[in-house]
């Protein structure tokens, strides 16, 4: 991590501050920090930060304060932390990661706020342009995207023979999206065929909606031709259908004679009530999941 970059960005940040907006401020200026998880996640790159202020004068407890926000792993919690901050007037916001900007440029438009994220902070909206982010916001971008081909690379030449490389990612981080896409388009510009992608990225991906629209849609494909056979529009004999069977009990000589006849319509019955027990269980598991 090029913490040493990060560091004199934040504390030029506060030290650049305007004069009018110090006079408000307590003489010790107060640095926010906001971040999605817990202090131990990140225990190495708190320790850096630490030094690196001392490093250039300012040490925390005697010439800053660092006011710590930590949401615990629940990043919905993030823009009420930010807006803590901001209400709390810090010189300069310190936002570890791409959710934590987000909530900190949503907080505040005046306050400076500086950012280290994995890609490209114009393509994420942070900033308008590199050159001239026309905002309050500055930062670093560690090009963990844009060298993704080139980790590949690597990982091949050092291991000739993998057929299979794993890609430990975040879920609830919105940028490993593009992490993972990227390295999908690296393994596809090095011979990985798109039925090994497909098989082994895009469907453990979709499964869940797929089994729950399959439990969804079977019970009304029976329904259909279950209709259109007691009509007598769909199958008829010799073939075999739900539909004329219902239809034959219509008749009173065969309801008399053949009562064990009542067994499709109770089959029936049962076969959409489970296939509907099946898909609220889906429904409500993979919603879990997906939160």
């Amino acid at each position: 991590m090029r913490r040493r970059e990060f560091i004199t960005l934040a504390s030029s940040a506060a030290a650049a501050w305007p004069l009018a907006a110090r006079a408000q401020q307590p003489t010790i200026p107060v640095i926010g920090f906001l971040y999605p998880t817990s202090p131990d996640t990140i225990a190495d790159r708190l320790r850096g930060l630490r030094q690196g202020l001392k490093e250039t004068g300012y040490v925390e407890g005697e010439k800053l304060t660092i006011e710590y926000r930590w949401a615990e792993g629940q990043f919905d919690r993030l823009p009420m932390l930010a807006a803590e901050l901001a209400r709390r007037q810090v010189a300069v916001i310190a936002a570890g990661n791409f959710a934590s900007a987000v909530a900190a440029k949503a907080a505040t438009t005046t306050i400076p706020i500086v950012f280290a994220v994995a890609e490209d902070p114009v393509r994420l909206g942070l900033v308008a342009s590199l050159a001239r982010p026309d905002s309050n916001l500055t930062g670093i971008n560690f090009f963990n995207i844009e060298v993704t081909a080139k980790r590949l690379e690597l990982l091949r030449e050092l291991v000739p023979g993998a057929a299979r490389v794993a890609v430990l990612v975040n879920p609830t981080n919105p940028v490993n999206e593009t992490t993972l896409r990227s390295t999908e388009l690296a393994a596809r510009a090095m011979g990985a065929s798109d039925v090994h992608i497909l098989w082994k990225h895009v469907i453990p991906q979709t499964y869940g909606i797929l089994l729950t629209q399959a439990a969804l849609l079977i019970p009304q494909f029976i329904l259909a031709e279950v209709t259109l056979s007691f009509l007598g529009l769909g199958a008829g004999e010799p073939v075999a259908s739900w539909g004329s069977l219902l239809s034959e009990l219509q008749k009173y000589s065969v309801l008399s004679s053949y009562w064990w006849m009542y067994v499709p319509a109770a089959a029936l019955a049962i076969l959409f009530l489970a296939y509907h027990w099946a898909s609220a269980v889906l429904q409500e598991k993979f919603a879990a999941v997906s939160t």
